[in-house]
């Protein structure tokens, strides 16, 4: 429900195009770089995995349903996954302390903008680069299906 916490266990979907990608020595995508998570007026949006059940395969391809109606994705872009709980530890153990959570906030409406599912990572500052970058290095890469 609207302005519900995100459960600590669950996770979360930020896509990112090719620009957002750290990469390895052979070109290869390793992590997204920590722009990914510089907040918007409301927060940073995600997608929550778990708002489809627990199977994680159903999970991601309706997340990437959804980012394959609102994005232009290509082959080249991937979905960061991150845990909730490693979102509220990083901000907790940020200095000075910083209260980070995630908020269900599902957008309604037309077909191609809806995202029930859409929820929002909230508490994080334009400033804090060095706590995004400890987000970026906790998520996983999944591949875009196009």
């Amino acid at each position: 429900m609207k302005g519900d916490r995100v459960p600590a266990a669950h996770h979360v979907a930020r896509h990112c195009s090719p620009n957002q990608l750290d990469r390895d020595e052979h070109n290869n995508p390793i992590g997204p770089t920590y722009e990914v998570f510089i907040p918007d007026g409301d927060g940073v949006s995600v997608t929550w995995l778990e708002f489809f059940g627990n199977a994680r395969e159903k999970c991601l391809q309706e997340v990437q349903h959804i980012i394959n109606r609102t994005r232009s994705v290509r082959a080249s872009h991937r979905l960061a996954i991150i845990s909730c709980d490693d979102i509220t530890s990083a901000g907790a153990s940020a200095s000075p302390s910083r209260i980070l959570w995630i908020e269900h906030d599902p957008i309604s409406g037309e077909p191609e903008v809806e995202n029930l599912a859409h929820s929002l990572i909230i508490g994080l500052r334009a400033e804090d680069t060095t706590l995004m970058e400890e987000l970026a290095l906790a998520c996983t890469l999944e591949p875009c299906k196009v």
